[in-house]
């Protein structure tokens, strides 16, 4: 008999014991802390959902990239298409960016190619998802391949002819138009960013859009980083005479960064615009700018691999990390005030000539349909946080720690909390640590005080898992409502009302 074999009722007891061991320091755990399991979140369908803020970059075909049609395997993308806008709709997201390279639909003979851009917004629409589609980028026989569609009079006239083609084409599924992406980045816009030009283009872009879509709404391209100087030129010279949405693109390791200080021993590469604590004066700026502008986060994202494609920060990675960040980044955007937080992105991306090169942001691998961690955790967010959202409160929770968990010299104003309040009137309070998100931790225990006039009978939410938790105790003190034995950690926990 094979030796290996011989042992096999060995190692089977062997793995029972380390799964009973398992098991069991589960159940300790939930034991140290001041909780009883109460059940799942209930998983929602985009097209169940009436409202929320949450969305994805949806990518059925490449963008930002110059990426020309001719380099494009329109078949295969038609192919995965189905199952990935099917995979969308699971998720439960009700907005979708879809960027549209100009050479990704017109090619070297002017002739424009719909087939994939026609099957997505349509199928989109029909999950229920809102698509917010981007023109970007110039064209090889139209602007002699500078990404400026400025260059000339002829250039001019190509690129209004695009958007008139496309809005003609899309406007009874499509209701919001982006004009470009990021145009403070100079790989974006050569041959050097100016918001002067990019009102330019805005202004000879908008009237063709609102001729053939009156009742649409106008986007200012999403500006990379939390670049409030470009917006504040922008607002300065009237930009909010002809959009109704202005957007960031706030990448950075640590979420928090766009709303307070938060030191960095690292720095991203020499274009880094810093982040810190910018939030705040772009939305006194957009509230004095004399127009009811909204605020949207465009596009964001984290990789869970080392040497990811695009933005890629400085670490750690991994799924865990990741899922994370995307919570954290949702909430915070929602602090202050963004109507549309979009993860960036759906399925990772390969390069077009070099499929070694991966973007690991997606939620999904890029050679299959499997989804990783960060799926389930947006999945649990959009399920849970829906509707319309009114921030009640933020900064610094009322909570005292009792045991500091995998974290260390943790005080209470390391904290961060936030009150939310939804159109259906529902109260969320969301807390978390605003640290640099690592794999593995260990919870941290603390008591925390809430106004008991607002949550009589609450209950906790883990979204990385969708376990919801009541407490086996609560302290009612006058208005007052004291949890002690909570748990917390890198990522936000979430209270709500039974």
């Amino acid at each position: 008999m094979n030796p290996a074999l011989k042992k096999m009722p060995e190692l089977i007891g062997v793995w029972l014991i380390i799964l009973l061991i398992t098991v069991t320091a589960g159940a300790q755990e939930l034991q140290d802390f001041n909780l009883k399991e109460s059940g799942k979140i209930e998983h929602k369908l985009s097209s169940d959902i009436t409202h929320s803020p949450w969305g994805i970059q949806f990518n059925t075909f490449p963008f930002h990239s110059n990426t020309q049609h001719e380099d494009i395997d329109s078949d295969h993308l038609l192919k995965d298409a189905p199952i990935l806008i099917q995979k969308a709709g699971e998720l439960g997201i009700k907005w979708a960016r879809v960027s549209v390279d100009w050479p990704s639909v017109e090619d070297h003979h002017g002739v424009f190619h719909f087939e994939l851009l026609d099957y997505t917004l349509k199928a989109l629409k029909e999950q229920g998802i809102t698509t917010y589609l981007c023109f970007h980028n110039g064209h090889p026989i139209h602007t002699n391949g500078v990404q400026n569609p400025l260059v000339s009079a002829t250039s001019r006239e190509a690129w209004t002819h695009f958007i008139e083609v496309l809005v003609k084409r899309y406007k009874d599924v499509v209701d919001y138009w982006e004009l470009w992406n990021e145009p403070n980045y100079k790989s974006f816009w050569k041959p050097e960013p100016s918001a002067p030009e990019y009102l330019e283009m805005v202004k000879i872009s908008v009237p063709v859009i609102l001729q053939h879509d009156s009742g649409s709404k106008i986007l200012c391209g999403g500006v990379a980083r939390f670049d409030v100087p470009y917006l504040k030129e922008l607002l300065v010279l009237g930009i909010s005479n002809y959009v109704d949405v202005v957007q960031v693109h706030p990448y950075n390791e640590i979420p928090e960064a766009c709303i307070m200080r938060i030191s960095r021993t690292v720095k991203t590469p020499k274009w880094y615009m810093p982040a810190s604590n910018k939030a705040e004066e772009l939305v006194e700026l957009v509230k004095n700018s004399g127009k009811d502008i909204e605020i949207w986060q465009g596009e964001c994202g984290y990789p869970s691999t080392f040497n990811s494609r695009g933005w890629n920060g400085n670490g750690p990675y991994s799924e865990n990390i990741q899922a994370k960040w995307i919570l954290r980044r949702g909430l915070t955007d929602l602090s202050y005030g963004a109507k549309v937080s979009t993860y960036f992105l759906f399925r990772e991306q390969t390069g077009i000539n070099n499929p070694g090169s991966v973007n690991s942001k997606g939620l999904m691998f890029h050679n299959s349909f499997d989804v990783k961690k960060g799926y389930h955790a947006y999945k649990n967010l959009c399920s849970l946080l829906t509707g319309k959202f009114e921030v009640i409160a933020k900064g610094t929770p009322d909570v005292h720690v009792s045991d500091e968990g995998s974290f260390r010299n943790i005080q209470k104003k390391n904290f961060f909390g936030l009150k939310l309040k939804n159109d259906n009137e529902e109260l969320f309070y969301c807390y978390w640590l605003p640290v640099r998100m690592q794999d593995q931790v260990e919870f941290g225990k603390m008591s925390l005080t809430l106004d008991a006039n607002e949550f009589t009978n609450p209950l906790l939410v883990n979204p990385m898992t969708g376990d919801i938790f009541s407490f086996t105790s609560i302290v009612k003190n006058g208005d007052q409502l004291i949890i002690e034995g909570l748990p917390f950690a890198d990522f936000p926990l979430i209270i709500i009302e039974k």
